[in-house]
């Protein structure tokens, strides 16, 4: 995006979070059809602050710049949304002795809504055992709540009578969200209905005349390893970079000059400063930053639910959407099962 805004070409992502890219004088014409962490923080303490009516949250985050920045997005966004809401931050480093350490000053504070913002499946078992050692998960006092870097556990399968299924039967992961089908949103199903259409021998044979080839084989050949390409769409990210697309698009339009040029600067400013219909809603950037407003933007929530298997003894995590997030108001799907069920 740097070299992007040397060149005065403007670039639209429908995946890049972080908040720096806000950052106008380093990057002058990046956008993006999805939040930054910090616009990401709206519905999550509108979640919090709004829908659980908590007042104390405590907030363990990976102590690196992205975890910090999005403390420091949280903290912002509760000035305005939840003024009384107290956040209390665990940041915490690489090894068991730092989680535990981290997990000590969460207990100290006696809040019982725990945000975690760490990576990997190893690292959130670390944490969430050693917080049941402390007495921070599976007591039923406590509710833990996830980021989207949580390892979603739907599927998993856990021992029955283990630490780890007290621990995580009943959290949550709040995420942005491309949309949910079903649910009568009506552009989400079209779009999937429009891209499983792709599926075919005539437009999978354009599209991969596209890619590179690295042995012998025929485009039909390699065809056949792609049978369920697109079928059913599972990617959270597609439906912000088809808008990225579309973004880029109708500002092209905006801006073309008689002679078909374009000016890059000027496709930016007409871009970010119209709104157009999107796949969940509105799209509407703000000016300021080039991002999308979070609160055009659809969030949902996730709670993992613990399914016992007679046969074998275990349980199998499965995933219920509870609430999801448009126009910068929570819906309630379903109700959402806290740790002590």
């Amino acid at each position: 995006s740097i070299l992007t805004g040397m060149w005065n070409y403007p670039q639209v992502s429908g995946v890049s979070t972080s908040a720096e890219l806000d950052d106008k004088n380093q990057y002058p014409l990046f956008g993006r059809t999805i939040p930054s962490d910090h616009g990401n923080a709206v519905p999550i303490i509108q979640f919090m602050y709004d829908v659980l009516r908590i007042k104390h949250l405590a907030v363990l985050n990976i102590n690196d710049a992205y975890g910090n920045s999005f403390v420091e997005g949280l903290r912002a966004a509760a000035e305005i949304y939840a003024p009384d809401l107290k956040i209390h931050q665990a940041p915490v480093d690489d090894g068991m002795a730092a989680i535990q350490t981290a997990l000590a000053s969460i207990k100290d504070t006696k809040y019982r809504y725990i945000f975690g913002i760490v990576f990997t499946e190893k690292v959130h078992d670390d944490v969430l055992s050693a917080a049941y050692d402390m007495g921070l998960a599976g007591t039923g006092k406590h509710q833990w709540l996830f980021a989207d870097s949580f390892n979603s556990i739907d599927g998993r399968k856990i021992e029955a009578n283990s630490t780890l299924r007290l621990a995580y039967r009943g959290v949550g992961m709040i995420e942005a969200s491309g949309g949910l089908p079903g649910i009568g949103l009506t552009g989400f199903d079209n779009f999937l209905e429009s891209v499983a259409e792709i599926s075919n021998t005539h437009d999978l044979d354009y599209l991969f005349s596209k890619y590179p080839k690295y042995d012998n084989s025929t485009y039909s050949e390699s065809i056949k390893r792609f049978t369920n390409y697109l079928t059913p769409l599972t990617s959270v990210q597609s439906t912000f970079v088809y808008e990225a697309a579309i973004a880029l698009g109708l500002s092209a339009c905006a801006t073309v000059d008689e002679d078909f040029m374009l000016d890059g600067k000027k496709q930016y400013e007409n871009m970010v400063n119209t709104e157009f219909g999107g796949i969940t809603g509105k799209v509407v950037f703000d000016p300021a930053t080039g991002s999308k407003s979070p609160l055009y933007t659809m969030y949902k929530v996730s709670n993992f639910l613990d399914v016992p298997d007679s046969e074998t003894g275990m349980v199998q995590f499965k995933e219920s959407y509870t609430h999801i997030y448009q126009e910068g108001k929570w819906k309630e799907l379903t109700p959402f099962v806290f740790n002590d069920g």
